[in-house]
């Protein structure tokens, strides 16, 4: 009996951190293909300033940018999931 609650608790568990884990690599990945990419105004933060505020702001910015999409993302399948 206490068996079978141990292994329930593990499996959720597993399964919480699966999903803790796959919403921080989705996030990741948003900004790594806003940094690799660079649209404006990323990029012409990139282009026209040369020192080491604009590495740090073109960094922001794509963090920004990643975590507007992410929420944007997350609201639409939050929205979407709630009607069925």
């Amino acid at each position: 009996h206490n068996s079978n609650i141990n292994s329930v608790h593990n499996l959720l568990s597993e399964l919480g951190l699966t999903a803790i884990m796959s919403f921080f690599i989705g996030g990741i990945v948003l900004f790594r293909l806003f940094d690799i990419t660079k649209p404006w105004p990323i990029s012409w933060v990139d282009n026209n300033m040369k020192n080491g505020f604009g590495v740090m702001l073109d960094d922001i910015l794509a963090a920004f940018f990643a975590a507007l999409i992410y929420y944007i993302l997350l609201t639409i399948l939050l929205i979407y999931t709630s009607f069925f």
